[in-house]
């Protein structure tokens, strides 16, 4: 089930945030908006967030912990940055039936709070799977 914040689009303001592909080191664009995202993210009590590993060269990954959801997340590169959070339920979550779909929103909501206060994202724009999918059309 969507809930609205299953992709985020948006642009950087800070030229010192690299868009290319690889950086000097090798590695994907985006931790620095990750690292900043982290920084200004107010979690509720009980709430994790894991650390920021890179993601298959292209993209940078974390996982959100809340209320027994894991949130996975991760931000690439593309036409502009996309922001991608996934719920990813464990198979004993999965053969208990357990929705984590509210957990998600709020997880979504939380983010989208905190990348708006980075100071530094600009033209965002969340998406449900089916209306980004209906994008590429």
């Amino acid at each position: 089930m969507s809930t609205g914040y299953d992709f985020a689009t948006f642009e950087t303001t800070d030229p010192g945030i690299t868009t290319d592909a690889l950086d000097d080191y090798g590695l994907a664009p985006g931790r620095p908006v990750v690292e900043r995202l982290l920084a200004v993210m107010r979690l509720p009590p009980l709430a994790k967030v894991s650390g920021i590993t890179e993601h298959e060269a292209y993209g940078w990954a974390f996982d959100v912990h809340y209320d027994g959801a894991r949130i996975w997340c991760m931000l690439q590169r593309s036409d502009a940055w996309l922001l991608i959070t996934v719920i990813r339920p464990s198979m004993v979550d999965r053969l208990r039936g357990l929705d984590f779909t509210g957990q998600h929103r709020e997880v979504g909501g939380l983010l989208d709070a905190a990348l708006r206060s980075t100071g530094i994202v600009e033209d965002l724009r969340w998406y449900s799977r089916p209306e980004f999918l209906a994008r590429g059309r």
